[in-house]
């Protein structure tokens, strides 16, 4: 009886495990599993720093697209030079944005050194005017200020012109009527590189592109005729466009004719009497509000211009107009 209960104590002995045993499995146990978790933790950390980096570059290249988009929008001319010097930097790879009658000019590029001291990695520099509360430029000012970090140190961002049909990684389209541009950002360089682009066109206003060409050194041999411009500085060019119409059925052309009347900077006293028949269009140099008097005559007191009569004074010049359709001022179009 003795024996069979020691054979007893001994199986049952054999088939479990002591407290103490137990507590060491569960204290082994908590400190695997503490490690695992503590490991995906730190993983997690990582991952979500990475994940909100890539999207606040990736916003960020939002914000600027949208910028250089608005901005170009106002363009006259894009220029691609190899470098530019702005605000005593010297700006490399550039996108220069020329404003109407060049009253403006903002640079986006690779500010040389680079990365500018705070930042991280390549920068992309905005030089330029700054903006007003009401969304305006601030035309007494120029600023450069980082808009964008993080850019590959090799390629950090590609730019094509388009005009019409060609593509061009330089140059100028000063006198293009059609004026594009892709630009692909190279990001993360902290990281896993990626690449967002976007596009942007300036306007084609063909009433803003006769006096921005001319400003941006373009020149145009054809005169007008029937019309009288004084003094000769003022350059006037007569342009046909010629337009399909249908006249008792059959398809034939109809001439569009203008007259373009650019008047410079430097003129004072300037009287301009354009043709009855067609389309008379004047560039004048200054914005709206340089001109103080904007009536039908000199001594009309406060009576509106019209078609046969306009006068403005202002900036220095005196401009009497007759037989005048559009005024263009570098920010405003008023038609008469």
């Amino acid at each position: 009886m003795i024996r069979l209960i020691a054979e007893r104590r001994l199986c049952n002995k054999s088939q479990g495990f002591t407290l103490v045993e137990l507590l060491l499995a569960a204290v082994l146990g908590v400190i695997v599993i503490g490690g695992l978790g503590a490991s995906l933790l730190i993983s997690e950390i990582g991952l979500q720093r990475r994940f909100e980096s890539d999207k606040n570059l990736k916003d960020s290249v939002t914000r600027v697209s949208a910028l250089m988009q608005r901005e170009i929008s106002f363009a006259s001319n894009i220029e691609l030079p190899t470098s530019h010097s702005c605000g005593g930097n010297t700006i490399n790879n550039p996108v220069v944005i020329i404003g109407p009658r060049n009253l403006w000019r903002v640079t986006y590029g690779i500010s040389s050194p680079n990365p500018v001291t705070g930042w991280q990695a390549t920068t992309l520099v905005r030089c330029g005017p700054p903006y007003n509360s009401d969304g305006s430029f601030n035309l007494a000012s120029n600023v450069t200020s980082v808009v964008i970090q993080n850019l590959t140190t090799s390629n950090p961002w590609v730019r094509e012109i388009n005009t019409d049909l060609s593509v061009t990684a330089s140059g100028t389209v000063a006198n293009a009527l059609s004026r594009g541009i892709n630009i692909t950002l190279n990001l993360g360089n902290a990281g896993v590189p990626f690449s967002q682009s976007f596009a942007a066109r300036s306007s084609t206003n063909p009433y803003y592109s006769m006096g921005d060409q001319l400003d941006n050194g373009g020149s145009f041999t054809a005169t007008c005729t029937n019309v009288t411009s004084t003094p000769s500085s003022v350059i006037c060019t007569r342009t046909t466009n010629s337009k399909p119409i249908i006249v008792g059925g059959v398809l034939t052309t109809d001439n569009d004719i203008r007259n373009h009347f650019y008047v410079p900077s430097t003129a004072t006293n300037v009287t301009i009497v354009g043709d009855s028949l067609y389309e008379d269009i004047v560039y004048l140099p200054l914005p709206r509000a340089q001109y103080t008097t904007i009536r039908r005559s000199a001594s009309s007191g406060s009576a509106n211009c019209d078609r046969t009569s306009c006068y403005l004074s202002g900036g220095g010049q005196a401009i009497t107009l007759s037989n005048i359709n559009v005024l263009v001022f570098p920010d405003f179009i008023m038609g008469i």
